[in-house]
């Protein structure tokens, strides 16, 4: 439980009394008070409706959640969510640019009024400014310049924002990079959206340090599984609950419980097929199967692949993509439906709404998507993800289980 939520509220005061859809992009990997704070803020700031999209079962880090899609569901329905979304796992696991376009390309077939994201500045008309400029024509040819300098992309997207209007330090900070990509992505689809930064309290992103309150959700994944006192401190109660009945149950997830499945599939690739997967360039398929010879374990692997030009989030992307036969030759460039996860009652009426201004089809049951190619990944991404957990499922929970009603 969030003892001293209510001490932050002056740093965000109320702007409006018109009641809005607000939106939010999320993992909740696990829910913790960070995310009920937000939830909190969009309340207090004039929030109807809050809409969550939120990763499946599969994570951008490259990982698999700790918790199933809709145990998470079930934890932020019980702390001030009222409808969660799916972000499905070919958009969830990949780079921020297609993560932030697939989360985008869903809201704005809800018709929300405005985005709500944490970020390290708070300065939302900044984030804005960064954004827009990257957009632009003058930007890509100063980021050009930097790459034939030498410069990472990254880097050099950093160098140009700095150079022109000293914003540079944005792209040094996770969830203002986030946040931007965010923008962008609104912006590449026309959307009229408005959005809404709050400045993060307490505790950095990935950060070990913790406050009464505040832990970062690495802090929370690598600490809290057999830590009972820990997960009531750091999670809303009735989120607590949820996490600790599945532990009991034996429905937490771990990677290192796929390890051995992940690099006999891998030695049974060829480089064409490594070829076909997201994020490949510059013939890193050659050095994947090189590297899948040697190894013997997922860290090995990422440990032979990694170099300054490929993060380790980059290289466990493309590793799991191909563990769970991800190809990009199957995929559309964005999604294609917006399938619901969970409600409360007050989503209930707000859902009623999405149908109506939703372009893409709004999916209730698991069958009416059964032929889509999202959806089909989605399906066997989720019978081997059950497989890291610590009783797995029979193949087909993504007919089998419903739609969580709060």
């Amino acid at each position: 439980m969030i003892h001293h939520i209510s001490k932050f509220f002056k740093f965000f005061p109320k702007e409006s009394d018109k009641m809005s859809a607000y939106s939010i992009i999320a993992e909740y990997n696990p829910f913790h008070n960070g995310h009920k704070y937000l939830a909190e803020c969009a309340k207090q700031d004039g929030a109807g409706t809050i809409i969550a999209v939120m990763s499946g079962n599969w994570v951008q880090r490259g990982d698999a959640a700790i918790l199933p899609k809709f145990l998470r569901t079930e934890q932020a329905l019980s702390s001030g969510i009222d409808i969660v979304l799916e972000l499905p796992t070919y958009y969830a696991m990949a780079t921020a640019q297609k993560f932030a376009l697939g989360a985008a390309e869903i809201i704005k077939n809800t018709g929300a009024d405005i985005l709500i994201f944490g970020s390290e500045c708070g300065d939302t008309k900044a984030l804005i400014k960064a954004a827009e400029y990257l957009l632009t024509e003058d930007a890509s040819t100063h980021i050009k310049e930097f790459l034939h300098e030498g410069y990472s992309l990254a880097a050099s997207r950093q160098k140009a924002l700095e150079d022109t209007l000293g914003l540079g330090s944005l792209l040094f900070s996770p969830n203002d990079t986030l946040a931007i990509e965010y923008i962008i992505a609104f912006k590449t689809l026309n959307s009229s959206i408005n959005f809404k930064a709050v400045k993060r309290v307490a505790t950095e992103h990935d950060s070990d340090i913790y406050t009464d309150d505040f832990c970062s959700a690495r802090f929370l994944r690598e600490n809290i599984k057999n830590d009972t006192a820990l997960i009531r401190k750091f999670m809303p109660e009735k989120a607590a609950a949820v996490f600790i009945n599945a532990a009991t149950d034996g429905k937490t997830a771990d990677i290192n419980r796929l390890d051995r499945a992940i690099i006999t599939k891998l030695r049974s690739m060829s480089i064409d097929d490594f070829k076909n997967l997201p994020d490949i360039s510059e013939g890193l398929e050659n050095r994947i199967a090189n590297a899948v010879k040697a190894s013997a374990s997922l860290d090995e692997l990422i440990g032979a692949l990694k170099t300054k030009r490929y993060t380790t989030a980059r290289l466990r992307r493309i590793v799991l993509s191909a563990f769970l036969g991800e190809s990009i030759k199957e995929m559309p460039s964005k999604p294609t439906y917006l399938r619901v996860l969970g409600y409360s009652q007050n989503g209930s009426e707000y859902l009623k709404k999405i149908r109506e201004a939703s372009t893409l089809p709004v999916i209730m049951r698991a069958t009416e998507i059964k032929d889509d190619p999202v959806f089909q990944f989605e399906a066997r991404a989720t019978d081997l993800y059950s497989l890291a957990q610590e009783t797995p499922d029979p193949c087909g929970t993504e007919f089998s289980n419903g739609i969580i009603k709060y």
